[in-house]
């Protein structure tokens, strides 16, 4: 028997409370990281179509 497990997310970690009160504790603005991770996946995806 096989099993699958698919994670949180992105958008369901950055809404937990945990990560949000961690982020709070190490200065992390929770929207410069959201654009952060947006700007990546954009660039990311860019690459694998040229």
């Amino acid at each position: 028997m096989s099993f699958y497990y698919k994670g949180p997310t992105i958008d369901q970690l950055l809404s937990d409370p945990v990560t949000l009160a961690m982020m709070e504790a190490d200065n992390v603005d929770p929207v410069a990281f959201r654009q952060m991770i947006d700007r990546t996946s954009r660039r990311l995806r860019a690459n694998r179509t040229s």
